[in-house]
């Protein structure tokens, strides 16, 4: 047991950096989760995701509806898990996306990565039914769901391919606004 909770905070651990890294989220923001069979390894609430220990990651079965010190996106990564069998989710602040997303309600890329990668991103806005709303995207065959002004979540098989998936969003933004 001690040797899996090492490889998942190594894994957690090596996409937060990333994430940090890549301008994706400030020190303490943003969340990562995986499913392990009924149970779900999430960031604690105020993570630094870009340094990753073991008691950073909250173990919950999927059915709990909010464990303590969890972070406060836990009922979306949860909903997604309970719709689908995606084993993980990812959610940043990428900065220029999060700019596409003001008044809009798709982002679409125009590169060609981004195309084919990324495709039609949707923007929820609004504060209702944030979970189902997302979930319920991610179930109509897109790989991510931008939150408008706030940020996108991710989900996918593993978490390295869910962040293919931000960054090449965020690429992706970043092309938009410069085509500008």
């Amino acid at each position: 047991m001690k040797e899996k909770i090492n490889h998942i905070t190594e894994l957690f651990s090596l996409v937060g950096y990333h994430l940090l890294s890549l301008g994706m989220n400030s020190s303490h923001s943003g969340n990562l989760s995986g499913r392990d069979g009924s149970h779900i390894y999430i960031t604690r609430t105020g993570t630094m995701l870009g340094d990753i220990r073991e008691e950073d990651l909250i173990k919950a079965e999927i059915m709990d509806s909010m464990p303590s010190r969890v972070s406060m996106e836990y009922p979306v990564h949860r909903q997604i898990y309970l719709d689908s069998s995606f084993n993980a989710v990812i959610h940043c602040h990428p900065p220029y996306a999060i700019a596409l997303s003001m008044g809009s309600e798709t982002i679409e890329p125009i590169d060609m990565e981004g195309v084919r990668i990324v495709g039609n991103v949707p923007v929820i806005s609004g504060e209702n039914d944030i979970p189902q709303r997302v979930s319920a995207q991610l179930q109509n065959g897109h790989g991510g769901v931008m939150i408008e002004g706030h940020g996108v979540f991710a989900a996918a098989n593993n978490l390295e391919e869910a962040l293919h998936y931000v960054t090449a969003l965020e690429m992706s933004a970043k092309i938009i606004t410069l085509s500008r």
